[in-house]
């Protein structure tokens, strides 16, 4: 029972860590160039011990980001598509060589956010 409960835990601490800054820039003139540039970006950090595949989910579809090691981190790209008002993604950390997975709340996203997440050792 506390082997379930700890993993409960885990899962629902996981990806707590979420630090959104945005980096919205617009001018007097209407919506400056620039702001076609702006990127959502996730920082991972994952201090489990595997190597973990990160995915966002938004409605049905789930988008690959990319791979984080073991005590490492990473930063990706939050595809544009999944970015923007009225729409709540969830970040998905899938383990190689398990099957348990870990979900972040769900959250929503702006245009030029910077979003740090953290997975913790008892994630997985």
């Amino acid at each position: 029972m506390h082997a379930t409960l700890r993993r409960t835990g885990a899962i629902l601490c996981l990806l707590l860590a979420a630090a959104c800054s945005g980096n919205r820039r617009s001018g007097n003139n209407g919506p400056s160039t620039e702001a076609a540039d702006v990127r959502t970006t996730v920082r991972v950090e994952n201090q489990g011990w595997s190597q973990a595949v990160i995915y966002v989910m938004h409605l049905s579809q789930r988008v690959r980001l990319g791979e984080v090691d073991a005590h490492g981190s990473r930063t990706f790209t939050v595809p544009a598509d999944v970015v923007g008002a009225g729409r709540s993604v969830t970040f998905v950390a899938d383990p190689i060589g398990s099957n348990r997975t870990a979900r972040s709340f769900e959250l929503q996203l702006v245009r030029g956010d910077e979003l740090r997440l953290t997975i913790p050792p008892t994630a997985f």
